[in-house]
């Protein structure tokens, strides 16, 4: 017969007033449930106070007691101990209260006159197992009340924040970018009117070209706040350099660093949210705990990530965090965090300064396709197989690659004035870059790194495996040092912010060593 607990016996309560039932009751189950204990109370209110010192496994009640009689009975005994299974005994073989009674909750309905030691050993059996099962499946409704809860909440947490940052970007793209773009219109305007003199033409260029510029840093700094590049491109580490020099240059926040080299890179989904969630926190310590300076740990720890964020600043009590009381970035974060299976611990007072440990379980990066990269790569070839070594009285031989046509466009009409520099093909994406390289064998190409499918880094360490001396200049709107030093690692010969790619392009090119 199965126990209440691997290894234990059953510890069984029978309530009824008939000593020789209860003492037929107690053979049937010395035969068939060897080892289970028999406890016995005469009467309803006996039984009650037996339960209230003695938790049992299971309770074998009659309907008809000195004190209480009917479904009554049962009712009561259910009422006071809802988690225990109940099996009721009484002397009608009656169909109907059978029905009743399970209906009320009863586990199972024995006729005296039908009971036998093995019936009744099964019954208790299958009671409790139903009982544990009907427990589980309530834990489970329970836990499946609490995930929705949690959605609702970050539902509405979620609106509310997309809310707030469309009017933020309506007010920075009709406070500044918007006015940048009709000043520049209205300098390139004035050009248009041929009864300005030269001076004046050359002056409202340079405007129109200097507002453009400054356009350009804030589109820049505005998609480098919505999504950093360098987060997909370098990882989640580089992503944390990055956004502490970033705090430092915007908010004089001083960020501290500590990465354990061993931190696995993570998949998208946990990466794109562990940081979205440290540089929440870390606007907190800007906008609430008014410290100068904050430090952030990456480690890993039994199968998770850990992520520390903490500060000296003014610190808060945890027991007040209350949407309505500022804590709603706080508790989005908890709740998006417990539904990728992790947890958010605080550590604050008022006063004491604050620490927040955001913990995630490790969900890996996939590994490159190293056959599908091979396949692409081709074989290594020695550097006399390229193509940078050429007469010098030949023109360079140039690829564009950048994912935007009109980029291209404009970088071909630059280059086109150079007699020495010949534009042979131009490349949408990296994987249209190798196959021009394979076909045309230029002596430079000038990359991007932005772009669908195979961007820039990955195309240019293969560039660089295949034909080392073919040199590659990476062009970006990501001017950034820790995308610099991406693209130098990757091979890259030099690296050039697009925004002075019209000053500083010719003379990279030109500079036939690295």
């Amino acid at each position: 017969m199965a126990t209440a607990k691997a290894g234990q016996p059953i510890d069984i309560l029978l309530v009824e007033d008939n000593p020789g039932d209860a003492r037929i009751i107690r053979e049937m189950l010395r035969d068939y449930a060897a080892g289970a204990q028999l406890a016995h109370a005469a009467s309803l209110g006996e039984g009650l106070a037996r339960l209230e010192r003695e938790p049992c496994d299971v309770i074998l009640v009659d309907l008809k007691l000195p004190d209480e009689s009917g479904l009554d009975t049962f009712a009561k005994v259910h009422e006071k101990n809802p988690l225990i299974p109940i099996i009721v005994l009484t002397g009608n073989d009656d169909d109907a209260l059978a029905v009743e009674a399970v209906r009320k909750g009863a586990q199972d309905y024995i006729p005296k006159n039908q009971m036998n030691g093995k019936l009744l050993a099964t019954a208790i059996s299958y009671a409790i197992e139903r009982k544990r099962a009907h427990a589980e499946i309530c834990r489970l409704n329970q836990e499946l009340k609490t995930r929705l809860n949690q959605l609702q909440v970050l539902v509405v947490s979620l609106a509310e924040t997309e809310r707030r940052e469309r009017r933020r970007l309506a007010g920075l793209l009709h406070d500044h970018l918007q006015q940048q773009l009709t000043a520049a219109i209205m300098h390139l305007g004035f050009v248009a009117d041929n009864g300005l003199s030269e001076a004046d033409i050359q002056e409202n260029v340079a405007a129109a070209y200097a507002i453009l510029k400054e356009a350009g840093e804030s589109t820049r700094s505005l998609s480098y706040e919505l999504s950093p590049p360098i987060l997909h491109r370098a990882g989640f580490g580089a992503a944390l350099k990055w956004l502490a020099g970033h705090m430092h240059r915007t908010h004089k926040l001083k960020v501290e660093l500590e990465i354990d080299p061993a931190t696995p890179e993570l998949a998208e989904l946990p990466r794109s949210f562990l940081f979205d969630a440290v540089r929440e926190l870390l606007f907190n310590v800007v906008k609430h705990a008014k410290a100068g300076k904050a430090k952030v740990i990456a480690r890993s720890q039994a199968g998770n990530v850990l992520i520390e964020v903490s500060d000296e600043g003014a610190g808060f009590d945890p027991s007040s965090l209350r949407p309505e009381n500022g804590g709603l970035g706080l508790a989005s974060i908890r709740e998006r965090l417990e539904l990728l299976y992790g947890r958010l611990e605080i550590d604050s007072r008022p006063g004491g300064g604050s620490r927040f440990i955001l913990i995630a379980p490790c969900q890996p990066a996939k590994a490159p396709d190293a056959a599908a990269q091979s396949k692409t790569a081709g074989p290594q070839r020695a550097g006399t197989d390229g193509c940078a070594v050429f007469p010098s009285n030949e023109p360079l031989k140039i690829i564009l690659v950048d994912d935007q046509l009109v980029i291209r466009q404009g970088l071909a009409a630059l280059l086109s004035k150079e007699p020495d520099i010949e534009v042979v093909g131009e490349a949408g994406d990296g994987r249209q870059a190798l196959e021009l390289c394979e076909k045309l064998r230029p002596n430079l190409v000038a990359m991007d790194l932005a772009m669908p499918g195979m961007d820039g880094i990955e195309a240019t360490k293969l560039i660089k495996g295949r034909w080392p001396e073919t040199r590659v200049i990476v062009l970006t709107m990501h001017g950034e040092e820790v995308t610099a030093e991406l693209a130098r690692k990757s091979g890259a010969d030099a690296f050039i912010d697009k925004a002075e790619a019209a000053e500083r392009l010719l003379s990279a090119i030109r500079r036939r060593s690295p």
